[in-house]
C-alpha cells in the first residue's frame, strides 16, 4: 500500500518537476520566440533545458506567457529535435514542450521541423492524453496555463479513462461529483474498501467491484468523493478482491 501511494504522488507531481526542468538557467534562449501580432524577444526564463550552446528549443514550453492570453507567438522547431514530455490534446499545460506538441497535433516532423503558431490559452479543468503522429501524451487534472495551436486541426480524442486512474486525480476541483467512461478490455488495479473507497483506489476496478461494469467492455460510472473513513474492509466480488486499510484523508462511492 505504501508503495501505491508513492506512485500516485509521483504521478501528480511530474508536470511540477518538467516545469522546473524547462525554466532553470540564466542564458538566453537560441532563437526568439515571436508575438505573431507584435514582434518580441521571448522572456529570457522561456525555453528548455540549458544544453551546449544554450537551451533546447525543443524543451521549450509557454509557461513563463501565462499571462498573456489570447496572444500568438510563433515558434521556430529545428530540424532533428528530441521529443519531451506533453500533456493533453489539442490543448495543452503551458509547461509541456511545444515543439512535441506541435508533433503531436500533426504540424510539424521531428525530421523536418518547422515554425509553429501558438496561442496562449487559460488553464483547463482536466487535460486528455493520446497518442498520434508517434506521440503520446499524457493526462493531467486542473492546470492553470494552457496553449494551443491555432492552425491545426482538432485532434480525435476519447474521453474514456484508463484502469489505472485514481478518484484522487480529480482532487482540487470545485465538483465533487464526476460521470467518467471507464475503457473496455481493461486490467485490473487496486482497490481497498468496499463501497466506500480509498481515494487512491482505481476507479474503474472499484466499479467493477461493484458490479456497475465489465471487464472487457467497460462502461461508465458515477462517483462523488467524500470525506476520509477510519477503517476500509475489503471484499471480494465480482473477481475483484478489495484489501483492508485503516484511516485515509479521502474517499470515493458511486452514485446513481
Amino acid at each position: 500500500m505504501p508503495a501505491r501511494r508513492a506512485r500516485t504522488a509521483l504521478l501528480l507531481v511530474l508536470p511540477l518537476l518538467a516545469l522546473v526542468a524547462a525554466c532553470g538557467g540564466d542564458d538566453e534562449p537560441e532563437g526568439t520566440m515571436t508575438s505573431s501580432t507584435t514582434t518580441t524577444e521571448a522572456p529570457e526564463e522561456a525555453g528548455g533545458d540549458a544544453g551546449a550552446g544554450g537551451r533546447d528549443p525543443w524543451a521549450r514550453n509557454a509557461s513563463e506567457l501565462r499571462d498573456r492570453v489570447g496572444e500568438r507567438f510563433d515558434i521556430e522547431c529545428p530540424p532533428g529535435g528530441r521529443l519531451g514530455t506533453v500533456w493533453g490534446s489539442n490543448t495543452y499545460t503551458d509547461d509541456s514542450s511545444i515543439c512535441t506538441a506541435a508533433v503531436h497535433v500533426g504540424l510539424i516532423t521531428v525530421e523536418e521541423g518547422g515554425e509553429v503558431t501558438i496561442e496562449i490559452a487559460e488553464g483547463a479543468e482536466e487535460y486528455v492524453g493520446s497518442e498520434h503522429h508517434g506521440v503520446t501524451t499524457q493526462d493531467y487534472g486542473p492546470y492553470a496555463g494552457s496553449f494551443t495551436f491555432p492552425d491545426a486541426g482538432s485532434l480525435e480524442v476519447t474521453a474514456a479513462i484508463g484502469w489505472d486512474r485514481a478518484a484522487a486525480f480529480y482532487d482540487g476541483r470545485e465538483a465533487t461529483t464526476f460521470s467518467v467512461e471507464c475503457e473496455g478490455d481493461g486490467e485490473i488495479g487496486a482497490v481497498w474498501g468496499t463501497d466506500v473507497y480509498t481515494a487512491d483506489s482505481s476507479i474503474c476496478t472499484a466499479a467493477l467491484h461493484a458490479g456497475l461494469v465489465t471487464l472487457a467492455d467497460g462502461g461508465e460510472v458515477t462517483f462523488e468523493l467524500v470525506d476520509g473513513q477510519d477503517e476500509y474492509a475489503g471484499s471480494t466480488a465480482n473477481g475483484v478482491t478489495s484489501l483492508d486499510y485503516g484511516s485515509y484523508d479521502r474517499s470515493f462511492r458511486f452514485v446513481d
